[in-house]
């Protein structure tokens, strides 16, 4: 009982504080003179614990560089507005080019059914006349007699002319559809992919180029598809009126 009365009289009290005082004077100066006795991060913030052990609580250096960058109201506001633009085009641009492609598929087999119609030599070889007379072959080339007395002729088969506006038909779709990938991929892709690098975002001036080439660089059909549409009449005798895409 007396053994307990002493250690918690208030000079056992006193001489116990004045130890540990003792021995973290002696942590301390240990920290400071570059001795790690394994217990001096008592005398630490969070922070610098935390720096110690390979982490960081700054936080810019938690904030990527295009974090830092939207921070900037007028940046933030660019950026935003071109990311709108950019999702849009994207958008717009997806359903142009499935939309292509059913044309395209449209018009191909379109040709198909004319050239399935075409009167040709003995060889296969499809041909072709004119409104004048004249004979040509698929390739274009002219035939005259007496080649042009060896053919086969079908009743109701194509004319030259109708054959080239549904060749023409087949090839403005594909290169229409051919530029929409292009854009796809070249203009919109690139752009998305810098546009959410955290590590190197395009600056004020580069977001105004972005905005430039999402505008000028889209396919000018892509601008106005209604006026691509392209009629196709599926019969034994398909219409010649064909829309031919301006591209």
């Amino acid at each position: 009982m007396s053994d307990d009365n002493s250690y918690n009289s208030e000079q056992a009290i006193r001489e116990r504080a004045l130890d540990r005082k003792h021995e973290d004077a002696a942590d301390f100066y240990s920290e400071v003179a570059g001795r790690d006795n394994g217990k001096t991060s008592r005398f630490l913030s969070k922070g610098q614990r935390d720096r110690r052990g390979g982490k960081s609580t700054d936080r810019t250096t938690q904030l990527s560089a295009l974090d830092i960058l939207m921070m900037d109201q007028a940046y933030a506001a660019s950026y935003n507005r071109v990311m709108d633009l950019l999702s849009g085009a994207e958008q717009e641009t997806q359903v142009a080019i499935d939309d292509a492609e059913e044309k395209l598929s449209q018009a191909q087999d379109a040709m198909q059914e004319l050239q399935a119609r075409a009167s040709t030599l003995p060889d296969g070889t499809r041909v072709y006349q004119d409104k004048n007379g004249n004979v040509f072959t698929e390739d274009g080339n002219p035939l005259h007699a007496p080649d042009t007395d060896a053919i086969v002729w079908k009743a109701g088969s194509p004319s030259h002319e109708e054959y080239l506006n549904h060749k023409k038909v087949v090839s403005d779709w594909q290169v229409y559809l051919d530029d929409l990938r292009t854009y796809q991929t070249d203009v919109l892709g690139a752009a998305r992919n810098w546009m959410t690098d955290p590590d190197n975002p395009p600056s004020q001036e580069e977001l105004e180029r972005i905005e430039h080439d999402i505008l000028s660089r889209k396919p000018e059909a892509a601008k106005a598809k209604a006026d691509l549409e392209t009629t196709v009449e599926r019969d034994v005798q398909p219409s010649t009126d064909i829309n031919v895409p301006s591209i």
